[in-house]
């Protein structure tokens, strides 16, 4: 079984300028690597967005300016993405699966066929990382793995995410898709556990005299 790693770039955190990817085989020995850029057909908003966080790009704007707009690439991806035989997998994988969903929506192609997905951000939190949910830098400092890649370069970044994948698995001996099992099973049982935690102290409070309006409605 192939490991497709991809990764996305947005020039304002919606719209896609950048399509990176590492093909690896099972052992993750690299098969292909690349970079594509895209125009966006979009204003570029780096700095000053609503939710406070800056956007960081490995390229000029006029670079990504003079690259041919998502339809241009639309089959090349297409083939990529829907491989068979092949673990697609990315970093906030969900994100990234819905930048391609808004850019085949903008010009009325229909949406690559992805079922199913890893995403090494999740599995990181849940196995690793005491349920918290960190950037892919910080995911790998916490790892050990050398930051020896060009961050926000999607293909860089891609390529990141596959060497904490691959310390990921043989740190649990275990491969990317029995992780991702065990880390929706630990999620859970964090889950409930703070569930029955909260209830705990509810009900301890509840003894003590506050009422059912102190907690408001469940």
């Amino acid at each position: 079984m192939k490991h497709l790693f991809f990764d996305i770039e947005c020039c304002d955190g919606v719209h896609i300028c950048e399509f990176g990817y590492v093909l690896t085989d099972g052992n993750f020995d690299v098969l292909q690597k690349e970079c594509i850029l895209i125009d966006p057909d979009w204003k570029f908003r780096l700095t000053g967005r609503r939710d406070g966080r800056d956007l960081h790009l490995s390229f000029e704007e006029d670079e990504y300016r003079r690259a041919e707009r998502f339809p241009a690439f639309y089959e090349k991806i297409r083939e990529i993405v829907e491989a068979s035989e092949q673990d697609i997998v990315g970093f906030s994988t969900k994100n990234d699966v819905r930048f391609l969903a808004t850019a085949c929506d903008r010009y009325q192609v229909p949406r690559f066929k992805i079922k199913t997905y890893f995403d090494i951000q999740f599995i990181y939190a849940a196995l690793f990382g005491e349920h918290k949910r960190v950037s892919l830098e910080k995911a790998a400092t916490a790892m050990g793995v050398p930051i020896d890649v060009t961050l926000h370069r999607s293909d860089e970044d891609a390529l990141l995410t596959m060497k904490i994948a691959k310390v990921m698995c043989a740190a649990k001996n275990a491969d990317i898709a029995t992780l991702a099992a065990d880390a929706e099973k630990e999620w859970k049982m964090s889950r409930n556990h703070k569930e029955e935690v909260h209830c705990t102290i509810a009900d301890l409070l509840k003894g003590k005299g506050f009422t059912d309006d102190f907690f408001g409605d469940e």
